[in-house]
């Protein structure tokens, strides 16, 4: 089973906590967890999607949107259903 760092857990953990179905945005994710907002993409991105050896799926999933007055589209995370339940044992996380 895929193990997860300390950044990658607080990221995690903070979307699965605060996702009622509308998403968390990078900006919530970064002031949540106190990381920067530029590390948060990196996390979403690769460390919480599905593995290629097919040992776990994706954790989260991410989509644009466009925002009444915002000038770009805003990137919402959302928990996945096998994120929901997901559980990696303390004793596994990478340093």
């Amino acid at each position: 089973m895929a193990r997860l760092t300390e950044k990658t857990r607080a990221v995690f953990e903070f979307v699965r906590d605060n996702d009622m179905g509308d998403g968390v945005t990078f900006e919530q994710i970064a002031d949540g967890t106190g990381l920067g907002i530029k590390s948060i993409g990196p996390i979403v991105w690769m460390s919480l999607k599905e593995k290629k050896d097919g040992s776990r799926g994706a954790l989260v999933t991410y989509e644009k949107r466009t925002v009444p007055g915002q000038e770009k589209p805003v990137g919402y995370v959302h928990i996945t259903e096998e994120g929901k339940v997901y559980e990696d044992p303390e004793e596994d996380i990478a340093e």
